[in-house]
């Protein structure tokens, strides 16, 4: 195909890219396969720039100046309009603690490194996933990541004069092979880190390389973008946010989008169908789409604190087109066409990115600018807090045997106490160490995030299998030879793993002590909506008080009947083993509450307990403990 001219049917692949994308997200059990979008704007954006530095090198025209100047011309016009609404909506209805997280994300997508600080949080495809307004940012910035990294290779290969086709397959099998080594014992590594996702728009590199010189007839164009098809619906039937991705699974839409493109617009589908005037009319559109559509859901299911309906999705989706279309023609295209004021423009640009960046720090800095909100409201979400999840003492202690993050230890002296489990374990410590502490009891929290503290797991929601395996392992191990005087276990284990829960709950329990008193905290109420939709986001609270936020406890009996069985079952079977069933703090016959006692919440969010809410597990159930 050539390289020169534009291609229509690029711009309907792109189309087609971010549409799965917005139905992903908008109805993602819909569509959940929807995220392959993004790797098809890989494949795309690796074809497009790389067509335009080769292009440059070889008329002897390139400088980085002029590189760099384009990528900030295309990208900082709509991104800047996004994080300055993301900011200021951000300013009106976010609690302080929510609203310094925002300025992190709002930081790390002005900086370019969103995806190393999602890497820290919590997965893309985690349930607080919905309350980031900008976790989307992450794969704009392994674009530009790679960009400066590809535009040096390119100009240093060219001027040496080395075969590029091969420099760039090296490169695309290495970052491959990294891809494949991590997502099999570092899944969110995977995702995350940018090398491991290069390959995917070094596939459009190869393309940009060897496609004038791979030419292609019409009846091999039109079998292409067949192949193309087929391989793009096997990757939307079977894919789902289970798989292990990217891996292997990510070259089936990476190789659609490669053969789509290499077809060219001498393919009937390339011609009928993508370059159609609608799809292409999308396709224009389709960065500030993008960057658009998700803060709007995210922010709708923030302040409804629960996922938005079906109309105020399909709402929320005509809105961010209309956004994006205005983008587009009065910010994003004038900007583009005046070449003449080129450098001045991008002086502009930078300026007001950095003053964006100075702007989140600001925030960061003041923890979220106490004073926006009703000083009742905040009483309530201070209210909402955890404590610390790690301490200097513990991490001294145990932090180089077991990599755990969630390390915290009290009191003085030989006889033990051991908390153990996944972040659920947390609650104990709040609701025990102050107990312990007074009582001569050294207590210690040993726990990991997302993983569920089992002897044998194939999967784990975020985090990553061979980590979780080797910290199980490490915790059972300081346990048992630490002889403590009790163990304390909880995990939120049934709600992702419930076909292998009984025989992994008993597999874990043979391996511990059987000689040791083991309480095990059933799982609390699981919340359907986010804890602070109990308040108004809009208005002020009359009376905390007075207000009233409950749901209802059928429905999550009937999320638990299979699992209270089980757990008594294994109560039975293990005579050291004492259960002790938390609904009956939060609930009674008809509803369970999320506040009480004159306002105080009990969730930090909808799975976890506050401080306040776990120190009624202490009060209502005081720990006999041998002596």
């Amino acid at each position: 195909m050539q390289h020169n001219t534009y291609h229509p049917h690029i711009d309907g692949l792109r189309a087609v890219a971010i549409i799965l994308v917005i139905i992903f997200h908008g109805f993602p059990n819909l569509l959940p396969s929807g995220f392959i979008g993004v790797d098809i704007f890989f494949v795309i954006s690796g074809y497009l720039i790389s067509t335009i530095v080769l292009n440059d090198l070889k008329l002897q025209r390139f400088t980085f100046a002029q590189f760099y100047a384009r990528r900030i011309r295309r990208i900082f016009p709509a991104l800047l309009l996004v994080l300055l609404f993301v900011l200021s909506v951000g300013w009106f209805i976010l609690y302080n603690e929510e609203y310094k997280e925002l300025a992190w994300q709002a930081l790390s997508g002005a900086g370019f490194f969103a995806n190393f600080e999602l890497w820290q949080e919590s997965g893309y495809f985690d349930n607080a996933a919905e309350t980031k307004p900008l976790l989307h940012l992450w794969s704009l910035s392994v674009e530009e990541q790679f960009y400066i990294f590809w535009s040096i290779a390119l100009w240093f290969c060219f001027k040496r004069g080395y075969n590029l086709f091969k420099v760039t397959l090296i490169t695309l099998l290495i970052s491959f092979l990294c891809n494949i080594f991590l997502v099999t014992n570092y899944k969110e590594a995977a995702f995350y880190f940018s090398f491991c996702r290069f390959w995917e728009i070094l596939l459009g590199a190869v393309l940009a390389i060897v496609g004038k010189d791979f030419p292609i007839d019409k009846k091999l164009a039109n079998f292409s973008t067949v192949i193309a098809g087929i391989i793009l619906f096997i990757a939307l039937f079977f894919l789902d946010t289970d798989k292990a991705f990217p891996g292997y699974w990510a070259l089936l839409p990476c190789v659609a989008a490669f053969l789509t493109i290499i077809a060219g617009n001498q393919a009937w589908l390339n011609k009928k169908i993508l370059s159609h005037k609608f799809l292409v009319a999308i396709g224009l559109i389709s960065y500030p789409l993008y960057l658009w559509h998700w803060p709007l859901i995210s922010f709708m299911t923030i302040i409804k604190g629960r996922s938005p309906r079906t109309e105020q999705i399909l709402a929320i989706i005509a809105i961010a087109t209309l956004l994006s279309y205005l983008s587009y023609k009065f910010v994003e295209a004038p900007i583009r066409a005046k070449k003449s004021l080129l450098f001045s423009r991008i002086k502009i640009l930078s300026a007001l990115m950095i003053i964006v960046a100075a702007g989140a720090i600001v925030i960061i800095i003041f923890k979220g600018i106490d004073g926006r909100i009703d000083p009742k409201k905040a009483m309530m979400v201070r209210s909402m807090k955890r404590s610390d999840i790690t301490d200097k003492a513990c991490l001294k202690n145990y932090h180089k045997q077991v990599a755990v993050n969630y390390c915290r230890m009290v009191g003085q002296g030989d006889k033990k106490i051991f908390i153990i489990g996944d972040s659920h374990a947390q609650m104990l410590f709040d609701a025990y160490g102050k107990w312990a502490a007074d009582h001569g009891y050294k207590i210690i929290l040993l726990a990991k995030s997302a993983c569920p503290f089992f002897a044998e797991i194939s999967d784990v929601m975020t985090k990553d299998v061979k980590e979780c395996s080797e910290i199980f392992t490490k915790i059972i191990t300081i346990v048992s030879s630490e002889k403590p005087q009790l163990i304390l276990y909880a995990n939120n284990a049934w709600r992702y793993r419930r076909k292998e829960f009984a025989t992994a709950m008993q597999q874990t329990l043979n391996l511990l002590p059987k000689d040791i008193p083991l309480v095990y905290f059933t799982q609390i109420p699981a919340t359907p909506f986010a804890p602070t939709s109990c308040m108004s986001r809009s208005s002020g609270v009359a009376n905390v008080a007075d207000l009233k936020c409950t749901f209802s406890k059928a429905k999550y009996d009937k999320v638990m009947i299979k699992y209270k069985p089980i757990v008594e079952q294994l109560r039975k079977e293990n005579k050291n083993l004492t259960t002790i069933d938390l609904s009956q703090i939060f609930c009674d016959a008809q509803e369970c509450n999320v506040i009480m006692d004159g306002g105080f919440i009990y969730y930090r969010d909808g799975s976890h307990l506050s401080t306040h809410g776990a120190s009624l597990i202490g009060k209502n159930f005081p720990l006999t403990v041998k002596k």
